[in-house]
């Protein structure tokens, strides 16, 4: 029942939330206006709400406070999002600089990776795993923290990398979301069988499953035409 919750919560905070933003949106001149914005990508005739990421946030975060215990991952994961999405609403109204835009990207993946999402080993195709956390650099800053220095790295990047994967495959209606849906859902099923022995699995589980649920909202206002 739980589980049906998590979906259903992010699901329906989203399909409420994201007509208002798109009136507000209209309203506030967050828009994409082919007569002002003229790239080959633009394919639709009249100006077209933007902010869509706003209300995703919105409902994501309503429901990481509801059925996540907050701990530091946790409380990093949200203010790198908060990041994120005030440089997008920045940039869905002014067309910020890619670079800025890339700089932010970092610091929001930065934020994350301080609070202790690493990336500690990663799968060998020939066999085994590659061990990133061999490189352990212990530092004494109001306490003991331990850099694992290639797990963090490699986290790092690839946090930005998958930020603008996701940000490139939004030029065509319904494609976003449906890249999202896919990728949420199957990373709920791979976390699956970690939970026998490691309980942390069930909250990335929960968070998939809650971006599963806000992006099948977002989608009905995304379709085509």
């Amino acid at each position: 029942m739980e589980f049906l919750l998590v979906v259903f919560i992010p699901f329906i905070t989203t399909l409420i939330l994201t007509p208002l933003v798109m009136r507000l949106a209209l309203r506030w001149g967050f828009k994409d206006d082919p007569q002002t914005h003229h790239h080959p990508a633009i394919l639709h005739r009249k100006a077209l709400p933007r902010a869509g990421g706003l209300p995703i946030y919105i409902a994501l975060v309503v429901s990481i406070l509801i059925f996540c215990p907050l701990e530091k991952h946790l409380i990093g994961l949200i203010l790198g999002a908060t990041i994120i999405v005030i440089d997008g609403l920045l940039d869905d109204k002014y067309n910020l600089h890619p670079l800025l835009r890339f700089i932010s990207q970092f610091v929001a993946a930065g934020i994350i990776v301080l609070s202790g999402v690493g990336i500690t080993y990663i799968t060998n195709p020939f066999g085994g795993l590659i061990r990133l956390d061999v490189v352990n650099i212990t530092l004494n800053f109001f306490g003991e923290h331990h850099l694992l220095l290639l797990a963090d790295l490699f986290a790092l990047f690839w946090i930005v990398w998958t930020m603008n994967l996701v940000n490139w495959s939004s030029g065509v209606d319904g494609q976003m979301p449906g890249f999202v849906i896919i990728a949420a859902g199957t990373l709920a099923l791979l976390a699956l069988p970690f939970t026998t022995y490691d309980a942390s699995q069930w909250t990335v589980i929960k968070i998939c499953l809650m971006v599963v649920g806000a992006t099948l909202a977002f989608l009905i206002f995304n379709w085509h035409p």
